[in-house]
């Protein structure tokens, strides 16, 4: 394989999940839309809009957002009438007690919302994917699957999944999955600051595509909020090892400076979404050919102290940059 191509395989915004999902639902309701279902024109409606959708959770893909949102729809409904069943089982409750837990927190958990994101990351992309694999395992073989049964069944589950997906659909402006999944990547001194995200550290709003069932992995935050959540594949990282000073690429988001106030603060973040990966300067005379600055330490002298004023500015310096940003 050449770096081009395992730059593509990266990108891959391919969901098997979302295809084999998308056909399934075209099987259930294969023979036509029951005429007494209250949901008969959404189904008709989506069935319709996915005809030929392949899969690819790309950016402009109106298809991904709807296969989203119903598969998102479908499995909170899933949740809701199973816990609500099981909420009535004394044995159930009395273990939720136990652990100092309810059905809402349970739920949460489920639905992917109840994790600090900054230290489980990992833990959530896998817990999504597993989430996927199982709802195909009981959209495959509905009658072993008892959250299905007590949801009234596989065709009853599915309509009422897709008419509040509709409904949802209908309403956006923007239906493009790269916009639905959008968001502005979070730093954790907004959120402790108490700022409204999207402001104070965070990064820009930036469009993408896939999901945690791509090669390109782009998890959503939750089962109920499809904005991107992060990436573990964050840094891009590519190499020759046959032709290191030519074969190397890499990228990384958000910027190359971590100061707030730096033209470059989030200067590689577009880049990065866009899928580009330039090329790393390697060898010591292409670095100082393409150096735009230099730095040049002085060895012979000894290095002065000016105690703690420097970090006491840049520290004030650092929070009256972010309200000001939080303000804008």
């Amino acid at each position: 394989m050449t770096l081009e191509s395992c730059i593509k395989v990266q990108l891959c915004q391919l969901s098997t999940a979302a295809r084999e999902f998308c056909g399934l639902m075209a099987k259930v309701f294969g023979r036509g839309v029951p005429d007494d279902c209250a949901q008969k024109s959404a189904v008709e409606f989506a069935l319709k809009h996915l005809e030929g959708f392949d899969g690819v959770l790309s950016l402009e893909s109106t298809q991904a957002t709807l296969y989203q949102l119903i598969h998102s729809f479908f499995v909170q409904h899933l949740l809701e009438t199973g816990l609500k069943a099981l909420e009535k089982k004394e044995e159930i409750k009395d273990k939720l007690d136990q652990n100092g837990m309810d059905i809402g927190l349970l739920k949460k958990i489920v639905g992917g919302d109840g994790f600090d994101e900054a230290k489980a990351l990992k833990l959530l992309n896998e817990f999504q994917g597993h989430l996927h694999i199982n709802v195909l395992r009981m959209v495959r073989d509905p009658k072993d699957s008892w959250w299905v049964t007590t949801a009234g069944g596989l065709q009853k589950a599915l309509a009422y999944a897709v008419g509040r997906a509709v409904a949802k659909f209908e309403t956006l402006s923007d239906k493009t999955w790269g916009t639905v999944h959008g968001a502005a990547p979070a730093h954790a001194f907004t959120k402790n600051f108490l700022m409204a995200p999207g402001t104070g550290f965070d990064g820009p709003f930036v469009r993408l595509g896939g999901d945690t069932n791509t090669p390109n992995q782009c998890k959503s935050m939750a089962i109920d909020n499809l904005q991107h959540g992060g990436s573990n594949v964050s840094l891009r990282f590519l190499a020759d090892m046959s032709d290191l000073r030519n074969g190397c690429r890499l990228i990384t988001p958000v910027g190359i400076c971590g100061v707030l106030s730096s033209p470059f603060y989030t200067n590689r973040l577009q880049r990065w979404a866009n899928g580009e990966v330039p090329k790393l300067v390697w060898e010591e005379e292409d670095v100082r050919k393409a150096a735009a600055y230099t730095m040049k330490f002085n060895l012979k002298s000894e290095p002065a102290s000016l105690g703690l004023a420097p970090w006491i500015v840049v520290g004030v310096g650092v929070a009256i940059a972010a309200l000001l940003r939080a303000r804008k």
